[in-house]
């Protein structure tokens, strides 16, 4: 969803304050990103993806994507230019199936010599442009399989391998209730044919001008072609709201609707959980006024990262928040918009004007946050180079084992574990301190904290 005025915050921000970190509360740590780019000369940045190994990043900068490795900090390589572009939205995707970098621009000249407006294809392999298609904007979920756009009127399904639009669900005007739907704001749910999709009700005064009631919130289904309503809980006092944004997590498990500056947390099957308001978000961050909190991206099932400021502009901060938890459970020394890599299980964000970029790693984010780590049902202990884990878990995983400062000791893909007792061998002991174990299989990550005192 395109965020002007978080970009137009942000360019204050970034020009006035640079990116020096404001103090923190003292309880709760601060994560400094690993920079590895120090921002352009000049132009605008729009966007962020991860290349196909997770090891570089690729910025859009003045209609250009632009390579750089993470590791050496080095730019690698310039994509060809959307000509003559004159605009561009921070809807950039790849796809990684395909190669494929997609983004939507507006030019005032393209190849057929007409004003363009619509999206761009790049061919990952070749850094060349592959395909224009005019007047739509693609929509993707986060395992970038499915992809979707408005036209004419219509929400269509795309087929991203033939550039075709293959399915299509009206978006009437007049739905069962007061007055007309200006439809908006969309979430796709994972492992579905079915998305999340906002409706603006409003009527239509004597001048001519609209009067905004309630947003409401929908499951559109391709199959059915039909559309339920979700309840919303508001207020009783409320006569009207607007819809910003509709994030689904990794697996669906949460439904964030962003509704007049408030998180409405909704489970998978749609129930509404709680909000998370800026009064909510002042007293767990002490500033005295937050203005307009801006959800940048959720990670995993579990965790999202929130871009909260002062009325004045002169605090930020980028609020590393569990879902589950209803808690911050550390702040990021970095500020900027980004995305988040479930391949290589990375963080990156960007300044909006200058493009420095900063990676974090989740190997080490989570694991180290305070909260119980320990299920129950799950143990673990240490004992002669093995590792016991008592776990319900059954199926192949991979176990990933850390110090505590989150650095990666050991790493085994393709455990087979089974509900009970479990002995693994590691690839080497472990001397005596404290350690993280992280299991990560289909159903989630699980972390637990184990000693080893030989």
């Amino acid at each position: 969803m395109y965020r002007p005025k978080f970009k137009f915050a942000m360019a204050i921000l970034l020009a006035i304050l640079g990116f020096a970190t404001v103090q923190m509360k003292a309880e709760l740590p601060i994560v400094q990103a690993d920079t590895v780019f120090a921002g352009f000369g000049g132009g605008s940045v729009s966007g962020i993806v991860f290349g196909p190994d997770g090891n570089t990043v690729i910025l859009m900068h003045n209609a250009t994507p632009t390579e750089i490795d993470i590791k050496t900090h080095k730019v690698l390589r310039e994509f060809e230019a959307v000509p003559n572009a004159t605009g561009e939205e921070p809807h950039l995707f790849f796809n990684k199936q395909k190669n494929y970098i997609g983004g939507t621009f507006y030019s005032t000249k393209y190849s057929d010599g007409n004003i363009f407006s619509g999206e761009i294809i790049w061919d990952y392999s070749t850094g060349k442009i592959i395909k224009a298609i005019p007047d739509i904007l693609l929509l993707t979920d986060g395992n970038m399989e499915r992809y979707y756009t408005y036209f004419n009127h219509n929400f269509c399904s795309f087929d991203i391998n033939t550039f075709n639009i293959v399915d299509s669900i009206s978006l009437p005007k007049d739905l069962e209730g007061f007055g007309y739907v200006a439809w908006g704001t969309i979430g796709i749910i994972p492992n579905s044919n079915k998305v999340l999709i906002n409706a603006g009700r409003y009527s239509i005064k004597e001048n001519g001008d609209r009067e905004y009631s309630l947003s409401e919130l929908y499951v559109m289904d391709f199959d059915t072609k039909k559309f339920t309503k979700i309840p919303i809980p508001y207020e009783s006092w409320q006569e009207s709201s607007q819809t910003y944004s509709i994030n689904v997590t990794e697996t669906g498990k949460y439904n964030i609707i962003n509704i007049s500056k408030t998180f409405y947390i909704f489970d998978k099957d749609f129930n509404f959980l709680y909000k998370l308001g800026r009064i909510d978000l002042q007293d767990m961050t002490n500033i005295s006024y937050i203005d307009s909190p801006t959800l940048i991206m959720t990670v995993t099932d579990d965790y999202m990262i929130i871009y909260v400021t002062s009325d004045d502009y002169k605090i930020r901060k980028m609020i590393f928040f569990s879902i589950p938890n209803k808690t911050i459970v550390k702040y990021l020394g970095f500020t900027g918009d980004g995305v988040f890599d479930k391949t290589s299980q990375q963080i990156a964000l960007y300044g909006t004007i200058t493009g420095l970029t900063g990676v974090y790693s989740l190997e080490s984010l989570p694991v180290k946050e305070n909260r119980s780590l320990i299920d129950s049902k799950d143990t673990i202990n240490y004992q002669d180079s093995r590792l016991i884990i008592n776990t319900t878990t059954v199926g192949n995983v991979e176990i990933n084992i850390t110090d505590y400062n989150g650095n990666l000791l050991q790493s085994q893909k393709d455990v087979f574990l089974h509900n009970g007792s479990n002995t693994i061998k590691l690839k080497t002991s472990l001397g005596n301190g404290v350690y993280f174990c992280i299991i990560k299989s289909s159903m989630g990550n699980n972390s637990f904290k184990f000693m080893v005192n030989k």
